[in-house]
């Protein structure tokens, strides 16, 4: 190997040196496994000790993590695995790809898809067939993306939680009603009722830049700081008045089954906050083609939140050239299309439901294309741009 090393061009020896992260293991471990040399040039990894917390973090968060324990709390985190990047920079880059891992205290990590169905589903979710057999850390770098946390009722029923950075305040949606966890942890929610009408139920409940915020079936939008304990209304319903009768017609139609109703999701995207409003049935009977449900069956619009005015702009495709929305029961996010080469922007990542047979509900991945306003089943989509998957080889 002493040889090799004599050969090494001095441009690429110095684009080497230039581009080693000593404050990263698997940087540091590469470098030193490439000979006795190297090994004796550079000293082993010594992880840096982040800063201590301020006391009443580290109080809050022992608290509420022993209390969460016992209310079956869980924390699930969103990993971005990236490949090496290419020895030439005249060679194409690999994308990078997301996984999500649920921690249990004194458990090892569960693999679980990065977004979830409703909870009817969970058994028997196809997407888990898109999981790798195994991951070589040596071959990705790996970072953190994104950490939420999880409330399971039952071995099939979890919510999602919306927590304050300090984790001293909670909010969370449950079957359309929105609800705060007190201070200190208790094992019963109170409910949070500021729904006008009987058909008004709130979807998705978010923390954002230090306020909390939640949003009804209508798109009206409410507001709470992590300090207060109000309520105050900063948006208006997103759809007029005649959308929401033909709305409401639908509903009527199929009013025996929840999943045809329409459903909104909040996203934080670029410093921004979205509504995603998911319009139409994502859930197919037995016999069903989930194909054309997919393609003529669900419609999605995304509005942005003008916080001046206080309502709801609706974004077009091109305005989201750059951004990969994901839309799940648990947990919503959004990445950066350029982080992800050859994968394009404009999409959303959603769950949707079949019937397969009688008492046997399915779910699977779907995503919709905002340009052409169609969906394809992920197992459909092109392998070069599923970014829930290691990049073809």
């Amino acid at each position: 190997m002493a040889l090799a090393e004599r050969h090494i061009p001095d441009e690429l020896m110095e684009m080497i040196l230039k581009n080693l992260d000593l404050e990263n293991e698997i940087h540091v471990e590469r470098f030193r496994a490439v000979s006795q040399s190297w090994r004796s040039s550079i000293p082993p990894f010594k992880p840096v000790k982040p800063p201590s917390p301020p006391p009443q973090l580290l109080y809050n968060f022992k608290m509420w993590r022993r209390m969460w324990s016992g209310l079956g709390v869980k924390q699930t985190v969103l990993y971005h695995a990236v490949p090496p990047p290419p020895a030439n920079d005249a060679d194409e880059r690999k994308r990078g790809w997301l996984f999500r891992l649920c921690r249990v205290p004194d458990a090892i990590p569960k693999w679980i898809p990065a977004i979830l169905p409703p909870p009817s589903s969970r058994r028997s979710l196809t997407s888990f067939r898109f999981r790798p057999e195994d991951i070589n850390s040596l071959d990705f770098d790996l970072s953190v993306f994104a950490s939420h946390y999880l409330k399971e009722s039952s071995e099939l029923e979890s919510y999602k939680l919306a927590v304050s950075l300090n984790l001293d305040e909670v909010m969370t949606v449950m079957d359309g009603k929105l609800y705060k966890l007190p201070t200190p942890p208790q094992k019963f929610l109170h409910e949070v009722k500021v729904v006008k009408s009987k058909e008004e139920r709130f979807d998705d409940v978010i923390f954002y830049q230090g306020k909390f915020y939640a949003v009804t079936n209508y798109g009206r939008t409410v507001v709470r700081h992590s300090s207060s304990k109000d309520l105050t209304e900063i948006a208006s319903h997103i759809f007029s008045s005649s959308c929401d009768k033909k709305q409401k017609k639908k509903t009527k139609k199929k009013k025996q089954n929840k999943k045809y109703k329409t459903r909104k999701f909040l996203v934080e995207s670029f410093e921004e906050l979205l509504c995603v409003h998911r319009a139409g049935c994502a859930y197919v009977g037995e016999g069903g083609s989930v194909d054309k449900m997919l393609k003529t069956g669900v419609r999605f619009k995304v509005y942005r939140l003008d916080q001046n005015s206080g309502e709801w702009i609706e974004m077009q495709a091109s305005d989201l050239k750059r951004r990969i929305l994901f839309v799940g029961e648990d947990f919503s996010f959004s990445v950066s299309a350029r982080d992800f080469p050859g994968c394009p922007g404009s999409c959303i990542y959603f769950c949707y439901e079949y019937e397969k047979c009688p008492h046997e509900i399915c779910s699977g991945i779907g995503v919709f294309n905002l340009d052409d306003g169609m969906g394809l089943r992920l197992e459909h989509y092109p392998p070069s741009a599923n970014i829930l998957m290691p990049p073809p080889t």
